[in-house]
């Protein structure tokens, strides 16, 4: 089976990774006019550390779309050359729980919990982020559990991949690092760690999106050249 090639991005791919990154520098320039405007109005619409907003909106429908898109290549799986099933589940609903989650900021209830009922879960500052903590250690267990699985996926799917795993850097980076240097008061100005935070994660979710369209992409044609040769024999 023919593995995945070094190509160009293809442009339409490019470009809609092009204009969603547009719209997330729109959306933090548009957060910076509400507070600089005093406006209550563009405060709620483009507020970026609130749940209901424009921004909280679009940073969960880019997740939730794309573990759509995961779990859609299921479909298009081709034994011997895709991961096992399995990869895809934990990758599809992980995406749409981190979607729920931006929108209704579950992680968010996680310190006050750890702190009654799971004492032992490290805190940053003594007393913030035991989310980071626990979705940390998830990640990792998933990784290990996995390793088979993203090493084909890797070999077989690796623009795809390298592309997923850049826009989850990219997430990681702001919805965790920047938001520990919150914890100990790294920045001097909470606005411009909320847009930095806020930027990185949108961003992540645009390029994790623009990859798993890639990725099915990819799996459709490998299943039309399985096709292909099957009804060559």
């Amino acid at each position: 089976m023919e593995k995945e090639q070094p190509v160009c991005f293809p442009f339409h791919l490019g470009g809609l990774l092009f204009y969603l990154l547009g719209f997330n520098l729109f959306l933090t320039l548009m957060y910076f006019m509400s507070i600089l405007s005093g406006s209550w109005t563009l405060q709620q619409w483009f507020d970026l550390d609130g749940e209901i907003s424009i921004p909280s909106w679009h940073s969960s429908s880019q997740l939730l779309v794309s573990g759509l898109l995961i779990l859609v290549a299921i479909k298009y799986r081709h034994e011997g050359f895709s991961p096992r099933r399995g990869i895809y589940l934990i990758v599809g609903l992980g995406l749409i729980f981190l979607s729920a989650d931006e929108a209704s900021m579950i992680h968010e209830r996680l310190t006050p919990l750890s702190k009654r009922y799971a004492t032992f879960v490290p805190l940053f500052n003594g007393s913030r982020g035991a989310w980071i903590t626990l979705y940390g250690a998830l990640f990792i267990i998933i990784c290990i559990s996995q390793i088979n699985n993203i090493a084909l996926m890797w070999r077989n799917y690796r623009e795809s991949f390298a592309i997923f795993s850049f826009g989850l850097i990219i997430l990681v980076t702001g919805a965790a690092l920047v938001e520990i240097t919150m914890y100990y008061s790294f920045f001097s100005s909470a606005v411009i760690q909320v847009s930095i935070e806020e930027f990185l994660e949108m961003s992540g979710g645009s390029i994790i999106l623009t990859s798993s369209l890639l990725f099915l992409k990819r799996h459709a044609k490998v299943e039309k050249l399985a096709q292909g040769s099957r009804t060559t024999i």
